[in-house]
């Protein structure tokens, strides 16, 4: 039998329904906790909001002893990470089978996709700072515009709070994470952090290097008015150890990415608004004395400034959200020398709106969205992108459904890059519906969804014009369950299982390194001040890019990993000890890098709260 079937199998007995689940009780208060702010851009409890939405809370990031972002986010159903090697190397997100480029990562609710090519790069993103991770699967450029194709990452800040915090790690391979943090709360809020990590990892020239500063200042000026400033830095250094599959030992790669914001918010004529001034920058450099090929160079810098405004306001048929918002890229590329993309633009201006209704009639409660905006780009031209959701709710049992249109804008890269760019592309299009079912129970819920995702017009290269063109299609469709169970009144578990069908419409093979099966276990044990997990990911069989010439496409191998991690607190002091892939399993999620082996990390945190 197939390794993840024994595995599912193995889940879904251990989790099977008990007398608890055969009643109809409300959720349970850690349910109802949950908050998002992404599916409708206002504060809602997760079961109101008619959506795919999943969220990544502080306490599992603790219990887990997570140091890595992309690792939580493989637990999240639809969700595939494929990262190049060990620890810090660039690492690619697929949701519900779309690319990294098509999928929107926000930062606070300010968009950190790199404007040269689109995506983000998993790799290093640092997770002391983060309160929650909000994750809303499916086509939303009716809200957020260009990328949020197969759907939207929200990576939130803790808020400030009277305390201090540190911690230290260390492990094999001369593995060392340092993180120290203080927060205060007055008429000036601060929260300030700051980490830094060193791997010397698995092979010669797999070393990585981090150093990352996070800084939160809130400003009441009055109980109406409230401003505030908000910063992360991140600078790193790394080898890349392979090349096309060969070992290279002076392959270097260093960069640093930059976020500022000034938020303000208040109140409005019963309801909300809020105002944002912010700017991004990216930059990276490479360099290789002993490229395949000869010395190879190369350095990017982009920035992206962006002005935004929103309110939302009470009505008769509920709550109705409107706003605006500007954006200017400009990206610089040069390689071996040569200028790629001097000093080149892109211009956006944008207008949305957004009704949420709630109509409780009898013993059900229908929750509806509707949304609508118009992206207008200087360089190509307007899109507008509509979505319509909606569910009924009886007791602890949700139906729902949603039908939207999304986006991904040319990036600079596919407008101008030297013998690629076409400056006529138009942007990818996608129409997407979803159907899903949620139930809450005594002890936990479920949440089961099937979704159907057509795409247009993809940016490749066409051959027939020797650049860039709107003549890639693809499709993909999918089955996603996951669960949160309390097996027992110190266990629980959660499961997440993916089915994806996808396809190259053009070529006629499935899209690479998107498995058509995926899944991830968590099993949690709170006993007192003990805590443990285990956590294992699978990833099913897949094609992938072979690693040499002829750089065909080949099957890659399944692989499943599991890590553990256990804690104890003593006041003030927490010791840990965590090992990462248990199991010593050999594998590579992107073919030619392979993924680390074992490794035990141990280390003890420091959490105090209070003025001081």
């Amino acid at each position: 039998m197939h390794r993840f079937s024994v595995f599912a199998v193995f889940i879904i007995l251990s989790s099977a329904p008990v007398p608890a689940l055969a009643a109809d009780p409300p959720a349970t208060p850690a349910t109802q906790a949950e908050i998002t702010v992404t599916a409708s851009a206002i504060e809602e409890p997760v079961e109101e909001v008619p959506v795919s939405v999943e969220v990544i809370t502080r306490e599992e990031i603790e219990q887990k002893q997570a140091t890595d972002v992309a690792e939580l986010l493989r637990a999240v159903p639809g969700i595939i990470v494929a990262r190049a090697g060990s620890v810090g190397k660039q690492a690619s997100l697929f949701m519900r089978g779309a690319s990294s480029t098509q999928t929107l990562v926000l930062w606070n609710g300010i968009e950190i996709n790199d404007p040269y090519f689109s995506g983000f790069d998993w790799g290093r993103f640092p997770i002391e700072a983060i309160e929650r991770i909000e994750v809303v699967r499916g086509p939303f450029s009716s809200l957020y515009g260009a990328d949020a194709i197969g759907g939207v990452i929200n990576i939130i800040s803790r808020d400030p709070a009277d305390e201090m915090f540190g911690a230290v790690s260390l492990g094999q391979n001369d593995y060392g994470h340092f993180r120290a943090g203080v927060s205060s709360v007055g008429e000036i809020s601060t929260l300030v952090i700051a980490e830094a990590r060193s791997d010397e990892g698995f092979h010669p020239n797999d070393d990585f290097e981090q150093l990352a500063f996070t800084g939160t200042f809130r400003f009441d000026l009055r109980p109406s008015f409230g401003a505030g400033l908000e910063l992360r830095f991140d600078d790193y250094d790394l080898g890349i150890p392979f090349n096309l599959g060969v070992p290279s030992l002076s392959r270097r790669q260093n960069g640093r990415e930059w976020q500022v914001a000034l938020p303000l918010e208040g109140l409005w004529r019963g309801g909300a608004w809020d105002m944002s001034l912010s700017r991004t920058e990216h930059q990276i450099e490479f360099d290789d004395p002993e490229g395949l090929f000869g010395p190879e160079t190369g350095r990017t810098r982009s920035t992206t400034d962006r002005i935004s405004a929103s309110a939302a306001i009470p009505t008769v048929f509920g709550t109705t959200i409107f706003g605006a918002e500007s954006e200017e890229a400009v990206v610089e590329d040069e390689s071996f020398g040569f200028t790629n993309l001097d000093s080149e633009e892109r211009h956006l201006n944008a207008i949305f709106a957004e009704q949420r209704m709630t109509a409780p009639f009898d013993r059900v409660r229908f929750d509806l969205i509707a949304g609508l905006r118009y992206d207008d780009y200087r360089q190509f031209g307007a899109e507008t992108s509509p979505r319509i959701s909606a569910s009924a709710t009886v007791g602890p049992h949700r139906i729902r459904g949603a039908w939207g249109e999304a986006f991904r804008a040319p990036s600079l890269g596919d407008l101008y890059y030297p013998f690629f760019g076409n400056p006529d592309v138009r942007p990818e299009t996608m129409e997407g519906y979803e159907i899903g079912y949620d139930r809450s129970f005594e002890s936990g819920r479920v949440s089961l969804s099937w979704f159907d995702n057509d795409y247009e017009n993809l940016i490749v290269f066409d051959n027939a014009t020797g650049r860039a063109g709107n003549i890639g299609l693809a499709s993909s469709r999918g089955i996603e369950l996951g669960t949160q169970v309390r097996l027992r009144e110190s266990i629980t578990a959660a499961f997440a299982w993916t089915w994806l069908e996808t396809k190259d419409e053009v070529a006629g093979r499935d899209l690479l390194r998107r498995p058509r099966d995926s899944g991830a276990l968590d099993l949690a044990w709170t006993d007192g001040e003990w805590r443990a997990s285990l956590s294992t990911i699978y990833n099913g069989d897949r094609l992938d890019v072979e690693a040499g010439f002829p750089f065909g496409t080949v099957p890659a191998e399944e692989w499943i990993r599991s890590d553990v991690s256990v804690s104890r607190r003593f006041g003030s002091f927490t010791p840990w000890i965590r090992i990462d892939n248990l199991f010593d399993e050999q594998y590579q999620e992107t073919l030619g890098f392979p993924s680390p082996g074992r490794r035990v990390i141990g280390g003890v945190r420091y959490s105090r709260s209070g003025k001081f």
